[in-house]
């Protein structure tokens, strides 16, 4: 159960999820050798007393800083980070925070807890905690996650409500992130067919204000899902707390479904999170003349899985789960796909290779903005959006530039920072973080 203290640890701001287990003494690193194995597979049984934090929250919340660093490690960045954290715990009002929290109902999931999520437990850097309005479904619960394009062309909300529509008659319940356009669809489809669904805030729950947002956060809830983030409720939607939930979009489930995506759009970085986490990725096509289907194309040509209808996911699935109509379990555990398994396994190198960036990291085959933004990491390990944004306006141009890039380089707009820091990210040379981007 959350106490004020841990609540407190949640909304500290240089604390990332990583960084937050090390300070609990969370043992997630002892998962991560298994992912490392082509043929690994999520366990069903969880000892759940080597995952309760060896260190209490109160302790953390009252110790100094040379005790803090014990806890982190004394290096030049964790100094830095104990440093933040100390003088805003100066500020944090403990006792206010906590009376204010209360009164939202809000339901707190934690890392340790036997209802935690078990296929988001087994990702890279799972939240140590989940704020939950609704009920998250059982662990038995096959789950699927549809996501895409915010804006949906006609064609984009015919295929997911087809999609959905037939996942959810087969038994899978249905992940996504709330954004118009294929989320919001793939939300109200499930709804529609008797499904359960859930979204993945990028924000707090008290910041939800759109209306029609609002109304679809109702519709779920009513339906038996659930509305879930790993922000603290005040916390507002920033540029980096959406690419950090979507990794949660895509560790909830065993699969992503990328339905239209532009190129550089968030939705690829979901995509990339199902890689890193072992999960299939399948993309639907579309129109060559349709930006909206760029995206897709893209991670068919790098291994994904093309599917057109919701019996294609489930031909790739089969053999790991046995997807039943509503009011039986499915069987969580049975093995892969019955596809080949040279082809399994190419895919699966494949997936590696696109996000580790196995063909060496040689700055020259970026685009012209992201070699900048590269550079900068020459000196630094984590820069803010706002840090970026700054020093690409004060940098001089890399030489090997085109003229014409020369001289855009002082007026690089935000939209054209996120596609290049997004261009970063599927590569792996990037990940986000609560502070903004560190070098992976």
């Amino acid at each position: 159960m959350i106490d004020k203290y841990r609540l407190a640890l949640s909304q500290a701001p240089m604390f990332g999820a990583v960084t937050r287990a090390k300070l609990l003494g969370l043992k997630i690193d002892e998962l991560r050798t298994e992912r490392s194995d082509l043929n690994w597979q999520p366990t069903t049984e969880w000892d759940l007393g080597k995952f309760a934090p060896k260190v209490g929250a109160d302790l953390i919340w009252q110790a100094d800083l040379q005790e803090l660093l014990n806890f982190l490690g004394d290096d030049a960045k964790g100094r830095t980070k104990l440093g933040k954290f100390s003088e805003w715990r100066k500020e944090y009002n403990l006792d206010a925070a906590w009376e204010e929290f209360c009164k939202l109902g809000i339901t707190v999931i934690l890392f340790e807890d036997q209802s935690y999520p078990r296929w988001l437990r087994e990702i890279f850097d799972p939240p140590t905690e989940l704020f939950c309005l609704g009920k998250l479904p059982e662990h038995l619960q096959p789950m699927i996650s549809v996501v895409g394009a915010r804006a949906a062309t006609e064609y984009g909300v015919m295929v997911t409500k087809k999609i959905v529509s037939g996942l959810v008659e087969s038994g899978f319940g249905i992940v996504s992130g709330l954004a118009d356009g294929i989320d919001a669809t793939a939300h109200k489809a499930a709804i529609v067919k008797g499904g359960i669904t859930v979204a993945v805030l990028g924000c707090g729950h008290s910041q939800v204000k759109s209306e029609d947002k609002s109304g679809l956060v109702s519709e779920i809830l009513e339906a038996g899902g659930a509305v879930i983030s790993e922000f603290p409720p005040s916390l507002p939607p920033a540029t980096w707390t959406y690419p950090v939930r979507n990794r949660i979009i895509a560790g909830l489930t065993q699969a992503t479904v990328v339905i239209e995506a532009k190129l550089g759009s968030g939705t690829l970085i979901t995509a990339n999170s199902a890689l890193e986490s072992d999960r299939e990725v399948m993309a639907v096509p579309g129109s060559v003349l349709n930006k909206s289907s760029e995206g897709c194309h893209k991670l068919i040509r790098e291994g994904a899985w093309l599917v057109e209808c919701a019996e294609d996911i489930l031909g790739i699935l089969e053999g790991e789960y046995d997807a039943t109509p509503h009011g039986d379990n499915p069987l969580p555990n049975p093995p892969r796909s019955k596809a080949p398994t040279n082809q399994i396994k190419r895919r699966s190198v494949t997936a590696r290779m696109i996000k580790s960036g196995v063909t060496s990291r040689n700055p020259t085959t970026l685009s012209p903005v992201a070699q900048l933004i590269w550079s900068l990491f020459e000196q630094e390990e984590e820069l803010s959006f706002e840090l970026i944004s700054e020093k690409v306006s004060k940098s001089r141009p890399i030489a090997n530039l085109g003229s014409e890039s020369k001289s855009n380089l002082m007026s690089i707009s935000s939209p054209e920072l996120l596609v290049a820091l997004t261009e970063l990210e599927l590569l792996g040379w990037l990940v986000a973080s609560p502070v903004g981007f560190r070098k992976n």
